[in-house]
């Protein structure tokens, strides 16, 4: 198992993809938890995709207390780039999650400096 203790010996850290579903933060907390083995643990993709973004912040923030990082899925434009050339929804969405999580990676470094 991927998340075993037996397997944690061989590694140097753990790095998940996960799309919290609509009403469901409490369960992708524990789905996340179960991948905290003793090592640094990364959220390597995530995104509001089937959750709002609202529920992913409290996700990412609910998972402070064992994980380790947070990584946005990300296509490679700005949010500058998605409200000029992309006024559809999910562009809408895009640009305002870009900017959201850059302005809280902002506050959580400045968190983790302080440790």
């Amino acid at each position: 198992m991927f998340y075993s203790s037996s397997v944690a010996r061989q590694l140097d850290f753990v790095s998940v993809h996960f799309y919290p579903d609509h009403g469901k933060v409490d369960a992708a907390l524990r789905a996340l938890q179960v991948y905290a083995i003793g090592k640094p643990l990364v959220v390597a993709e995530m995104f509001p995709l089937r959750c709002s973004p609202d529920e992913l912040d409290e996700f990412i923030d609910r998972s402070r207390g064992f994980a380790d990082g947070w990584l946005s899925f990300y296509w490679g434009e700005s949010a500058d780039d998605y409200e000029r050339n992309d006024k559809s929804v999910g562009g809408a969405i895009t640009a305002q999650w870009i900017r959201r999580f850059a302005q809280k990676s902002s506050a959580m470094r400045a968190d983790w400096h302080r440790r």
